[in-house]
């Protein structure tokens, strides 16, 4: 399960390599700062929606020095993209993005976390 914010990354080498070493079949990359009043609740989106689907969750600080942000052109935030196991190339991503749109995105392209009814 993700934390309340995913594992930092600041290159491109370390987002490769959870795309190419995780067990989770999609790389959630979030691109957000301290500084961006949307964030937080952006990041508490994709905090409830690891019970649902699953994912490996990646956080990029987009104010820090780094390549992630120059290598996939992000200039709005909060932004993010999806990966697929084994492909670090982005099977979607979006800037300037709503809780809204990170939900269908999940719900288009990972696998659902199977929940036992309290009946079972």
């Amino acid at each position: 399960h993700c934390a309340a914010m995913g594992s930092a990354v600041s290159t491109i080498e370390e987002f490769q390599n959870t795309t190419l070493k995780t067990e989770a079949t999609l790389v959630l990359l979030q691109f957000g700062s301290p500084v961006c009043t949307l964030c937080p609740a952006f990041s508490e989106k994709i905090t409830e929606l690891a019970e649902v689907h699953s994912f490996a969750w990646l956080y990029c600080d987009a104010h820090e020095d780094n390549d992630l942000v120059e290598f996939f052109g992000i200039s709005k935030l909060p932004a993010y993209l999806l990966a697929k196991r084994g492909n670090p190339h982005p099977v979607t991503a979006k800037e300037a993005a709503t809780p809204d749109e990170v939900h269908e995105s999940l719900k288009q392209y990972s696998v659902q976390n199977f929940v036992l009814d309290e009946d079972f």
